[in-house]
């Protein structure tokens, strides 16, 4: 069979000697080495934390402002007049121009 797996501590990474320790931080039970052992072992188990506390972290950014409601304009339900006889009005200015219906759909781009 091949060489047992070192064991490595759960605080700070070190290859763990020996037995190794036994430490309850934050509820959790972790694998210690002889180091970590000697901070956080005497500590009384869970009223403690490995983590820096009593700071708040620094904001990197800055919150984006709400955008404020502004009332929108109400739009009329139509911007133009309809005409009754445009049909007549479209075929005198077509005869006033002189062009002939092809002439015209060419020039119109048809």
């Amino acid at each position: 069979m091949g060489k047992a797996k070192p064991k490595i501590c759960e605080i700070c990474g070190a290859e763990i000697r020996g037995q190794g320790h036994t430490v309850r931080i934050e509820g959790a039970e972790l694998l210690v080495c002889s180091s970590c052992y000697r901070k956080y072992g005497k500590k009384k188990p869970g009223t403690f934390s490995i983590m820096p506390t009593g700071r708040e972290p620094k904001r990197t950014y800055k919150p984006r402002p709400k955008p404020q409601s502004t009332p929108r304009p109400q739009k009329p339900l139509y911007t133009e007049d309809i005409v009754e006889e445009y049909a007549e009005i479209v075929s005198e200015a077509i005869r006033r121009s002189g062009l002939s219906y092809e002439e015209l759909s060419h020039r119109v781009g048809l």
